[in-house]
């Protein structure tokens, strides 16, 4: 397929650019299965489609937010009677996933393949359950209250939320484990079956791990960079170097040489201090900063309390930045949308988390490179 196709397949579907995560393909295949197909099997619609472009341990991805958000309200006002129940339920099938998960581990060192087999067929389960609470966040938004839902329920889908997510990072450590001991005992890189999709995966350890060596080449293409989209139909990948710069220029490149942005205060205050953005692989700053990130997550909770302000890309008044800057009362300011590729590590910036600006007042040049495209 044409770059030009590409883009027009992006356009047609209103994809935007959405979550940024440090995660591989092989859990971007599960998250859009998840988003796409099962979804819609559960709320009656879904994403349609989703987009992305990534490299090793990166991800961007592309979705229709707007349509997910009016959707979500309709969802929520046809079923708001049963809501409570909807939300128990999920919970419950979280913990029912959780303990799938306390015994597939058992397997890790003895039988790695065992364990991974066992995770392609939950995950995406998880993730759906992730993927609900997220049409939530979005369609919240940074209000207190929504539509039907009050303030209480608002705090409620926050929690659960925050509880649910904390599982994932720890499911992508074991992922990790998992690939290196099988490409020990089979003298390849293992890392590489990360860059396996789901199906793929599934194809692997179903008695086909002869195949792999024949696509070793072509995961190796896929972590140095690629772009991936999935539709209700069909799900596909490219390595093709012009396609990757022609959308990645198209619809996630960012002026860097402004000086102001934007986004919605969720703690005030006003200070100053360089940046450590944590999207890049190396930082030099050991002293008070301000921690720039696309979002953060509970395994940052050190970074944060060292911080002087948060400022991300992403966010709501859901998100893990508002409910801990609001706990640690930091300033924070959230859903910048371009945060992190407008501050380099270094940068001296002003946070006013009273009116939702940060300004670049220092500028520490450093030539950076997202997705392998400078």
């Amino acid at each position: 397929m044409k770059p030009n196709e590409i883009i027009k397949i992006i356009q047609e579907y209103g994809l935007k650019p959405a979550s940024q995560r440090d995660l591989s393909l092989f859990t971007l295949s599960v998250i859009a299965l998840s988003y796409v197909r099962l979804l819609k099997k559960e709320l009656g619609f879904s994403y349609i489609a989703m987009g992305a472009i990534g490299k090793k341990n990166k991800f961007h991805t592309l979705l229709n937010e707007d349509r997910i958000t009016k959707e979500t309200g309709k969802f929520i006002e046809s079923n708001f009677k049963n809501l409570d129940n909807f939300l128990k339920e999920k919970n419950r099938e979280n913990d029912d996933f959780n303990i799938k998960i306390k015994k597939a581990e058992r397997s890790i060192h003895t039988n790695p393949e065992y364990f991974l087999k066992a995770i392609s067929r939950i995950y995406p389960n998880y993730m759906l359950i992730i993927g609900i609470y997220n049409c939530f966040w979005r369609y919240i938004g940074n209000e207190k209250s929504k539509g039907r839902l009050s303030e209480e329920m608002v705090k409620r889908i926050s929690d659960e939320r925050g509880v649910i997510a904390k599982t994932y990072p720890e499911i992508e450590k074991k992922i990790q484990l998992c690939v290196n001991l099988i490409g020990r005992k089979n003298k390849f890189d293992g890392d590489l079956l990360r860059y396996l999709t789901i199906d793929e995966m599934m194809s692997y350890l179903n008695k086909k791990k002869k195949k792999i060596k024949s696509k070793l080449k072509e995961l190796k293409q896929r972590r140095d960079g690629y772009f991936y989209l999935f539709t209700e139909r069909k799900e596909s990948i490219s390595t093709d170097k012009d396609i990757i710069k022609e959308v990645y220029n198209k619809f996630f490149k960012v002026d860097t040489r402004i000086d102001v942005i934007k986004g919605h205060a969720v703690y005030p205050g006003k200070v100053k201090g360089r940046v450590y953005n944590l999207t890049n692989d190396k930082h030099n700053l050991k002293n008070k900063f301000i921690l720039v990130a696309s979002m953060t997550h509970p395994k940052d909770i050190v970074l944060i309390g060292k911080s002087l302000a948060i400022v991300t890309d992403e966010g709501g008044i859901l998100s893990h930045a508002a409910i801990i800057a609001r706990e640690m009362k930091k300033p924070c300011i959230i859903g910048t949308k371009i945060a992190t590729k407008v501050f380099k590590d270094g940068d001296l910036v002003e946070v006013d988390a009273n009116k939702g600006v940060v300004r670049k007042i220092e500028k520490r040049y450093q030539k950076s490179k997202i997705f392998g495209i400078s």
